[in-house]
């Protein structure tokens, strides 16, 4: 978000805070229904750029737990070494759509690579 956004997330929050009892339907209802919707447009951007943040953290922490394969059949994909923690970061990246799980795996021991869309990111 922009200082810009951030000013008007705390102006809009403070509105929201100061609502009281949906019985109150005048026009301080009206004027906080406006600041509540454009609440909800800023939490959405903010949503985005958490998400973009939570990929990368992922990606990072998942290259860290797992091991990449250099050689053999299996080249260019990431092993997770059977450790849950890079199984689990590489099923999170997998649920993101940027990352893609080999069909071949068992238990805690799965290969991942990154999926076409973000292969050039490897």
């Amino acid at each position: 978000m922009t200082p810009e956004e951030k000013a008007r997330f705390m102006e809009l929050s403070k509105i929201i805070d100061n609502m009281g009892p949906v019985a109150d339907m005048g026009h301080r209802y009206g004027l906080n229904l406006t600041a509540a919707v454009e609440l909800v447009g800023l939490l959405r951007k903010q949503i985005g750029e958490l998400q973009g943040d939570l990929a990368e953290y992922l990606d990072d922490a998942f290259r860290h737990a797992a091991e990449r394969t250099t050689s053999g059949e299996l080249t260019g994909w990431w092993d997770t070494l059977a450790k849950s923690s890079a199984k689990m970061y590489g099923d999170r990246l997998v649920e993101m759509k940027s990352w893609e799980r080999h069909p071949e795996g068992a238990g805690n021991r799965w290969w991942y690579r990154p999926s076409e869309a973000t292969k050039g990111t490897d």
